[in-house]
């Protein structure tokens, strides 16, 4: 099966599997199973739960790691949730890449990107309820602004979120093409020669992670991450973007405060100048890792 995704750091990922002798790993993220694959082939007494909300991409994963069957179960579920009802102190990692697969962005067709037109969802999970055709088309202008600026940083949130307003009052905004013709609009041909990325992305980012309570839930999952695992156990965390890496900077430090925990990774781990140069995708990604030491 060719994948679409390029898992990012799995050699920094694996030495400290292989470094604390992880034995049983709970895969937030499977996605299409890189990673998983990786560290089964390299640790035979390895076993992995993977968990992923989407029930597309993890058909994807149990066929990427078919020749490992008995050796991995799939749960598919928000990791969240999964985490909840493990056992206290039962595992010997939880790793998260929080990265959205680029299997959404090219295979799902539920308007992640802009590159084809493709219906607004952006649903991880295609059961939740709350869909990108909602917050664009229901959002007021000030909420719009305001997860447009604190998910994205986005400068121009308010322009861009009246700019939404005025073109929904012509009729609803139904595709990804169309919103980001809209996004567009905001701003000047010269700003968007200027940016180093297409204008619209910050705001497709935002919304995206609206709908899916990415940062919430990150919150709920690390908790349940630190409680998961036993004395010597590690969180691994990959990040891909200031808000997230934030969240676990400042709980892996509020876990270590508390004494039951070491942080390992003082400075996140980046991708080498090897990745760089073959997967650009990595440019972005930090590994951090704190172990339970009681």
């Amino acid at each position: 099966m060719q994948s679409y995704h390029t898992s990012v750091l799995k050699d920094e990922c694996f030495s400290f599997v292989k470094r604390f002798d992880v034995r049983r790993l709970v895969d937030c993220n499977l996605g299409e199973g890189g990673h998983a694959k990786y560290f089964l082939e390299n640790k035979p007494d390895l076993f992995i739960t993977g968990i992923d909300c989407d029930a597309g991409i993890m058909d994807r994963a149990k066929e990427n790691l078919c020749e490992q069957d008995g050796r991995i179960c799939f749960l598919n579920s928000w990791a969240d949730a999964a985490l909840a009802e493990m056992p206290d102190e039962s595992e010997g990692c939880v790793f998260f890449d929080l990265g959205i697969s680029m299997y959404h962005y090219k295979g799902s067709d539920r308007g992640f990107g802009f590159s084809k037109d493709e219906r607004l969802d952006m649903r991880l999970c295609e059961s939740d309820f709350l869909t990108a055709y909602d917050v664009v088309n229901g959002y007021s202008e000030k909420d719009l602004a305001k997860i447009i600026f604190e998910y994205s940083d986005e400068r121009k949130s308010r322009r861009i979120a009246a700019k939404i307003v005025e073109e929904r009052k012509k009729g609803r905004i139904c595709t990804s093409k169309q919103l980001a013709e809209t996004v567009r609009t905001a701003f000047s041909p010269f700003e968007i020669r200027k940016s180093g990325i297409d204008v619209a992305t910050k705001t497709f980012q935002a919304i995206r992670i609206e709908v899916n309570n990415e940062l919430g839930r990150l919150k709920s999952e690390l908790d349940c991450a630190l409680r998961v695992i036993g004395k010597g156990g590690i969180v691994m965390v990959i990040s891909f973007h200031s808000l997230e890496d934030r969240i676990v900077k400042y709980r892996f430090r509020q876990a270590a405060a508390d004494g039951c925990y070491e942080i390992i990774t003082k400075k996140p781990l980046t991708a080498s100048d090897a990745e760089l140069e073959s997967n650009p995708a990595s440019r972005s990604a930090k590994l951090r890792v704190i172990r339970r030491t009681i």
